[in-house]
């Protein structure tokens, strides 16, 4: 059999596994023909196929009107198509049949997030972080999503107070997954925010940074900023000694003037 042949026969494969609405449903029948039109939507390759994998997937939740995932998977597939309300509106059928899924609540904060209603978006981050407090994503998320508004969140309170928070979550995110580059340079950048940052836990974050294999001059020339605020121009010399590339010129040079000031 060539080829293309045998991945259409594969597709109507599973296209029959799925749609057979006459099969009798057990225990396991959900997750099987969940599974089925996951292989299915991941051999889609033309917009065509998008519209053959939303009927999959609106057939499923017809067929188990009652189940989350049902709903919560049909919400992926209609995200991904670019149908954001047609999302939506699965995310909240999905979160009214199980309240206490996390994943749900932090796709309903993404939605929210990209349309616009602040609120509402940090409300669903933070409810996803604290129904499963040890997944660092979560946390980072909610930390973004109020860096992000903290002009517009800050309305009901102080800015730094909203800042304070979000370092409070990236500190979190870091330290559950502390190989993760993007979360350490986050919870380090966000120092600068802060009006009396704790600077010594600034510069332990960017070092870690570095660890992590982050970029060398622009870790170093940040630890020289950071130990000229502590008073350790010494070591903030000794930092600037590694800024070498010529695109970090200017800072570097006025980090140096800095570090000449008389104290």
């Amino acid at each position: 059999m060539r080829e293309g042949s045998k991945r259409q026969a594969v597709r109507a494969c599973v296209l029959l596994a799925v749609c057979c609405a006459a099969l009798p449903s057990g225990a396991d029948d959900f997750q099987h023909e969940l599974d089925a039109a996951r292989i299915f939507q991941a051999s889609a390759r033309t917009p065509g196929d998008g519209k053959k994998v939303a009927r999959v997937y609106e057939r499923l939740v017809a067929r188990y009107p009652k189940n989350a995932k049902a709903h919560s998977a049909y919400a992926g597939c209609l995200y991904q198509m670019n149908d954001a309300p047609g999302a939506l509106a699965q995310w909240r059928a999905a979160e009214v049949l199980d309240p206490r899924d996390a994943g749900t609540a932090s796709h309903l904060g993404c939605c929210y997030l990209e349309r616009g209603e602040s609120r509402k978006a940090v409300g669903y981050f933070a409810l996803a972080s604290g129904l499963e407090p040890g997944t660092a994503v979560y946390h980072y998320d909610l930390a973004n999503a109020t860096f992000i508004l903290r002009h517009e969140l800050s309305r009901a309170g102080g800015e730094q107070a909203v800042l304070e928070n979000a370092l409070a979550e990236f500190k979190k995110a870091s330290e559950l997954d502390p190989f993760n580059a993007e979360f350490a340079r986050a919870y380090a950048e966000t120092f600068y925010g802060l009006e009396n940052p704790e600077w010594r836990d600034a510069l332990k974050a960017w070092e870690h940074f570095l660890d992590l294999k982050g970029p060398p001059d622009f870790c170093y020339a940040n630890m020289a900023r950071v130990n000229l605020k502590l008073g350790r121009k010494e070591e903030a010399l000794e930092n600037l000694s590694r800024v070498t590339r010529s695109d970090f010129r200017n800072v570097k040079r006025r980090l140096l003037e800095e570090a000449s000031k008389p104290d």
